[in-house]
């Protein structure tokens, strides 16, 4: 019996302990805020809090079609060693504000014109107070900095709290870049045949005062490279571009506003995108070979969220004016909107033999096939693999589109919206698309078990081949 008592008491303390241990890893919580330097506008639209502390909330334009107006979208970033408790309160009801992606499945407490919800590190979300037709925030819950750069190291280009009017950079190897939180960078900058660079911080690039088409960061003809942490805010050109390099790591960047390609990535090999966050006005992720410069291989793009208001979301071509595109991968995606053309697409408007492309875990989110009308009918496309000219590949022929895998792709619609189509075509008998299949491909919930089930437009004389439908265990 005193053996059995000794036992519970062990227990039982273990037990208090425990709980002791979680309700301080809870406390102990750590958040970091960045007040906005001097001079920055604020959002007219939102207000936010992070556990009860005021976030400075950045306002950029936005613009969907090519014939809507431009809106503003609220946007504002913290970093937390966990979680916080977030408040958002609009000037609008938010009632019936819905929280993207839906896959994270937040749950926010509604008052009125606020809403209240826990976001853990690394989140990135959307919220709209009453669905697209009102202004929407993005928020960033980044990862807390363990051992930033230093200030003094003079390996390091250091941007510190406040506005940095820096113009053109011209990075060197072995160098590292860090923009810390509360930092804006008015300026672009360009890495070409460099190696070793480090690209970091939670601080932003800001191209809102621009007159002149920019990109943010250029790579060209570099190696072992790592973007990690920052925001590209407001711009209207390109915003990141690697061209020709190999070994590039691009994780945890966020792009927010009408940028025209958001991450791009031509004629590179050995490339990671991971947990990026990309709002933007042309194509969001895409992959090509512009240039005829080299083959594409070995890219995987993962944990990302997409929101893409004009082209395509994920893209691979139109320019693919090489040899071999192979081995990319996208994986566990949400997108979140895709409004224009495709969420996904396979463009061959050159020589290139296409293969080996998997898309796993995408995720698309209340589309719209009228949304863009009456410039574009339907106004977006599930996918479409195409090959065909196009004015933007220059090199004469045609090439092939091989062995493309789509697993667990889901599409819900949009209440009120048509039945979104997909498209499937080759260019000839020696041309065309070839062994194509989707594996728990649904629609609104609905395993699509053919092409007609899906309503993809596939002919008999669109040289396309071995298209097969499967159902599994996920």
């Amino acid at each position: 019996m005193r053996n059995l008592t000794i036992t519970l008491i062990i227990a039982l303390s273990f037990s208090m302990i425990a709980q002791a241990s979680s309700k301080n890893e809870k406390v102990s919580s750590k958040v970091s805020l960045f007040p906005a330097p001097k001079g920055m506008k604020a959002s007219p639209d939102f207000t936010v809090k992070v556990n009860g502390k005021e976030a400075f909330v950045y306002t950029t334009k936005v613009r969907t079609c090519t014939h809507r107006p431009e809106r503003a979208m609220g946007m504002s970033y913290f970093d937390c060693s966990d979680s916080a408790t977030v408040t958002v309160t609009a000037n609008v009801s938010m009632e019936n504000a819905v929280i993207r992606p839906k896959s994270l499945g937040i749950k926010p407490m509604v008052k009125g014109k606020s809403i209240s919800f826990t976001m853990h590190k690394n989140q990135k979300i959307t919220i709209e107070p009453n669905g697209y037709e009102y202004d929407a925030i993005a928020i960033f819950a980044n990862t807390l900095e363990l051992n930033p750069p230093k200030e003094n190291d003079p390996n390091v280009l250091y941007y510190g709290p406040g506005i940095h009017n820096v113009g053109v950079v011209k990075l060197s190897s072995n160098k590292t870049v860090y923009l810390a939180g509360g930092s804006v960078v008015r300026g672009r900058f360009e890495a070409n045949g460099v190696t070793g660079l480090k690209f970091m911080g939670h601080g932003m690039i800001d191209h809102g005062q621009d007159s002149v088409e920019s990109r943010f960061l250029r790579l060209n003809k570099c190696s072992n490279v790592t973007v990690d942490g920052p925001i590209f805010f407001d711009g209207w050109g390109g915003a990141l571009t690697s061209l020709t390099s190999t070994h590039v790591t691009i994780s945890d960047l966020k792009i927010v506003g009408k940028s025209a390609d958001g991450i791009s990535m031509d004629a590179c090999k050995n490339h990671l995108v991971e947990n990026c966050f990309v709002r933007n006005h042309d194509d969001a992720v895409v992959v090509k070979s512009k240039y005829g410069v080299g083959d594409v291989r070995n890219i995987l793009v993962r944990n990302c969220v997409i929101w893409s208001d004009r082209a395509q979301a994920l893209e691979v071509g139109f320019e693919l004016q090489t040899v071999l595109v192979d081995s990319i991968i996208f994986k566990n995606i949400d997108i979140i909107h895709a409004y224009g053309n495709n969420a996904i697409s396979i463009h061959n408007g050159s020589q290139a033999v296409v293969r080996d492309i998997r898309f796993e875990d995408i995720r698309i989110e209340d589309l719209d096939a009228t949304y863009c009308r009456p410039v574009s009918t339907p106004s977006t496309y599930i996918f479409l693999l195409e090959i065909g000219k196009s004015k933007w590949s220059k090199t004469g022929g045609q090439g092939n589109i091989h062995n493309i895998y789509f697993k667990n792709l889901s599409v819900t619609t949009k209440a009120g919206s048509d039945f979104p189509v997909s498209s499937m075509v080759g260019y000839d008998a020696e041309h065309t698309v070839e062994n194509i299949t989707f594996e728990n491909f649904t629609i609104d919930g609905k395993v699509i078990k053919s092409a007609s089930e899906g309503k993809i437009s596939v002919n008999s004389t669109d040289f396309v081949k071995n298209v097969s439908f499967i159902e599994t265990k996920k």
